[in-house]
């Protein structure tokens, strides 16, 4: 990856410092207030709360009155994370706005760029089911579409959870989905995930949908850390036979982090990148915190950048053209 073709313009780097200069004239004041109204509002609703429980106690916690109990403290819940946003408001637009002003000045490389937040992608309702385990929610952060060079694609952050009555929630999938058009169709479907454990297996193999079939890549590496299966298992076993494993092969060392996954249908591919501990790749330090180009802004461009290379390199891998034999042999286990 050549790090020079992500940096922005000089003028974008010139404009981008007054802007910045503009938003730390305001930040103070504005963290100032941000911290006076969330002392007011959650103080006093803590208060109000307090009163709330002391003054029927004897209704709330008495052993007959379980569904009455459940629903205060679920108001108490729900009430205190409504007024914690409404008291943060004013603070979180005007990072927003911060942000959706430097984004077409930090990513210059980028033609026909869109940012959309809080709102399901275009392309994420073709994304292929079994690339994911199951899950019953998809909540979204940062869309952001466009061209690099003759690369068309939509990157999205995306949290899957599979909502339970009892037990909590499970997280299904954190971090970035990027979905490019492939340079070759692929007739079918290719999915590649992590192997699955026995039991997760077992449950897919009795209730899974599709005719999915088990194909190996001769990489004997991936072949340990992967399950590929398609309901096309020729032209599967071709392509990994190529360049794709090599592919997968060095995003997983380059990556480091869970195993990558990624899902190929027809004419659209969806590599999808996890994340540790939830980490916002976009995201500005909280307005209390002194925003640093170094620190902050750079680390954003590097991020896109790689993750774009990565992109166009599964995308080059799914040309199904042979490599050199001695390309083509499988690393030893």
């Amino acid at each position: 990856m050549d790090s020079a073709e992500f940096l922005p313009s000089t003028e974008a780097i010139e404009r981008l410092r007054k802007d910045l200069d503009a938003y730390e004239a305001q930040r103070p004041a504005m963290a100032k207030q941000n911290s006076i109204r969330l002392f007011t509002i959650m103080g006093g609703f803590a208060v109000l709360a307090l009163l709330v429980l002391v003054a029927g106690g004897r209704i709330w916690f008495d052993g007959d009155n379980v569904l009455a109990t459940a629903l205060v403290f679920l108001a108490i819940f729900y009430g205190g994370r409504y007024l914690y946003s409404y008291a943060r408001k004013p603070a979180m637009e005007m990072q927003e706005s911060f942000r959706s002003g430097f984004f077409p000045l930090i990513f210059g490389f980028i033609d026909d760029l869109k940012h959309t937040r809080g709102e399901a992608p275009s392309s994420f309702a073709a994304m292929p089911e079994p690339v994911t385990d199951f899950y019953n929610k998809a909540e979204f952060d940062d869309c952001i579409s466009g061209r690099f060079g003759d690369l068309e694609f939509e990157l999205f952050e995306l949290h899957l959870l599979n909502r339970r009555s009892r037990g909590g929630d499970n997280t299904v999938f954190t971090g970035v989905v990027l979905s490019f058009k492939l340079l070759q169709s692929f007739d079918g479907l290719l999915i590649c995930t992590r192997q699955p454990s026995g039991f997760s297996k077992l449950f897919r193999d009795l209730f899974g949908k599709g005719n999915l079939v088990v194909v190996k890549s001769g990489n004997a590496h991936l072949d340990q850390l992967y399950e590929f299966r398609s309901d096309n298992p020729d032209a599967a076993n071709n392509l990994l036979g190529n360049r794709l494993s090599k592919a997968l092969d060095f995003i997983n060392e380059t990556w480091s982090r869970d195993p990558v996954r990624l899902a190929l249908r027809e004419v659209r591919g969806y590599l999808l990148l996890p994340t540790l501990n939830g980490r916002d790749f976009f995201e500005l330090p909280d307005i209390s915190e002194q925003v640093d180009y170094s620190r902050h802004i750079a680390p954003i461009i590097a991020d896109m950048g790689k993750m774009l290379a990565l992109c166009r390199l599964v995308r080059e891998a799914t040309r199904n053209e042979p490599l050199p034999a001695e390309s083509r042999k499988p690393k030893k286990a």
